[in-house]
């Protein structure tokens, strides 16, 4: 699977929502550039993927397949892998929202 999707996919964001965040962060790519991007057939600018790395915290070489080593520039610290860093993520975010609708009480 395409990087890019994996980790868009990791964040729960569809290819709109994907666009639309990334405007609200100032840097807009329309979804149909992210659609190009994850395509295997395509080849991205230089500038997309900037933008997209920079979204996800990771290298441009570990975005385009051809760096197997973590973020280069990870802001958060971690030396999770930036596809398992999202799933953690994911997962809290879920059994988060699974607490709060058992009124904080973790009961089902």
């Amino acid at each position: 699977m395409n990087r890019i999707k994996m980790l868009r996919e990791a964040k729960g964001l569809g290819l709109r929502e994907l666009a639309a965040d990334l405007e609200r962060h100032g840097t807009p790519l329309s979804w149909m550039t992210i659609n190009k991007c994850e395509r295997a057939d395509s080849n991205p600018s230089w500038k997309s993927i900037r933008i997209l790395s920079d979204y996800f915290g990771v290298s441009a070489d570990y975005l385009m397949g051809t760096d197997m080593t973590v973020a280069a520039h990870n802001e958060k610290g971690t030396s999770l892998p930036p596809e398992l860093q999202l799933a953690v993520e994911k997962f809290y975010r879920e059994q988060k929202l699974k607490y709060e609708e058992n009124d904080g009480t973790g009961k089902e």
